[in-house]
């Protein structure tokens, strides 16, 4: 599956979430991205989600659409802007911007407390 594939998949998945709950994407400012944490690589590592690059100085909120190769199970993970700051930094060539990076894994306690903080929090968007 190509990368625009899963971000395509993502952005789709949510803003129909979105909708359904009365949130208007383009007003609020929000970042989506996608992950296959059914991949071979994902597997190897556990990853439940994640995303690097990213650059909160660039939206008000960011969703982390998880889902696995059948576009089944799909998880929405919910940040604001001021929670991605927090994430760990992530050195990107010469960028000069303070990119972040988010990795959820399973089993791991300080992903699951991010997890609790985060999935399916819609509220965070207002």
């Amino acid at each position: 599956m190509q990368r625009n594939t899963t971000n395509s998949f993502a952005k789709g998945a949510a803003i129909r979430e979105l909708n359904r709950r009365g949130i208007n994407f383009y007003e609020n400012g929000i970042a989506i991205r996608g992950c296959n944490y059914d991949n071979a690589w994902a597997k190897r590592i556990n990853l439940v989600g994640g995303w690097d690059r990213l650059d909160p100085e660039k939206f008000n909120h960011f969703i982390l659409v998880s889902f696995n190769k059948n576009y089944k199970d799909i998880r929405y993970f919910i940040f604001t802007a001021q929670e991605v700051r927090k994430f760990t930094d992530v050195k990107w060539k010469n960028e000069s911007r303070q990119l972040k990076c988010l990795s959820l894994f399973r089993n791991n306690t300080e992903s699951d407390c991010l997890i609790r903080l985060s999935e399916n929090l819609w509220d965070k968007i207002t």
